[in-house]
């Protein structure tokens, strides 16, 4: 007699994809029943730190090789998750948006192929505090922001955006030696970012505005009949 939990398993298509920031390639499939549910239930529970951690479990049940979906960039997990997203329900997305213009209310349809991650041409990791001391970021992952209940990186407070640097410092370096953010305790890590120049922590704010994003420009009319066009950006923009 079959086992009705291995039924359906062999039949499940799989894809391949490389990350576009790391170059690492991962098969995943489409999500069934179960992963929905998770989906819908950080859609029921209608916070933003519900939905990183539903996105964050359904790519763990998706692909074999990602252990922690936390981990990986923020860009990198929603590219996949919009790649699986298509082979699940559409390979076409149908946003809506506020024409910033007239107010109206748009509805538009875009074919998940066309969404591209933006990577800026200079965006170092590396960033020089002095002559002799200096930084290797790395991305906001998952893991850092449901860590400190962050939720949006383009609007965060104070405290937040001290929580959001010290644990996106990777290392810190000297001529001399290497002090690895994972070897280093927290309140030492705070300490030597408020020691930081003014001007070199402007450097590293930049670092965040600049990080990898989902974009895609989109022609459309409004009642008017004029033809306008916008850019959407970021996970938000795309999910339905």
């Amino acid at each position: 007699m079959s086992n009705l939990t291995t039924l359906l398993k062999s039949e499940t298509p799989a894809y391949e994809t490389s990350l576009p920031i790391s170059g690492l390639k991962v098969s995943y499939r489409p999500f069934r029943v179960k992963e929905e549910k998770i989906l819908l239930l950080a859609i029921e529970e209608g916070t933003e730190l519900g939905m990183l951690n539903g996105t964050k479990r359904l790519i763990e049940s998706c692909c074999d090789e990602i252990e922690d979906a936390g981990n990986i960039p923020m860009a990198e997990l929603e590219y996949l998750f919009l790649k699986i997203r298509s082979k699940s329900v559409s390979e076409t997305l149908t946003p809506s948006f506020t024409c910033p213009i007239t107010n109206e209310k748009i509805n538009v349809k875009i074919p998940v192929e066309e969404i591209k991650l933006q990577k800026p041409k200079t965006n170092s990791n590396k960033i020089n505090i002095t002559e002799k001391v200096g930084l290797t970021m790395r991305y906001p992952t998952i893991n850092i922001l449901l860590k400190n209940k962050i939720t949006n990186i383009d609007n965060m407070t104070t405290e937040e955006t001290m929580k959001l640097i010290v644990d996106c410092i990777d290392e810190v370096w000297t001529e001399d030696e290497v002090f690895k953010r994972e070897d280093t305790v927290t309140a030492d890590m705070i300490e030597f970012v408020e020691s930081i120049p003014s001007n070199k922590f402007e450097t590293i704010m930049n670092f965040f505005a600049n990080v990898p994003k989902l974009t895609h420009t989109v022609k459309y009319k409004t009642k008017d009949k004029k033809e306008r066009s916008i850019k959407l950006e970021g996970f938000d923009s795309f999910f339905e």
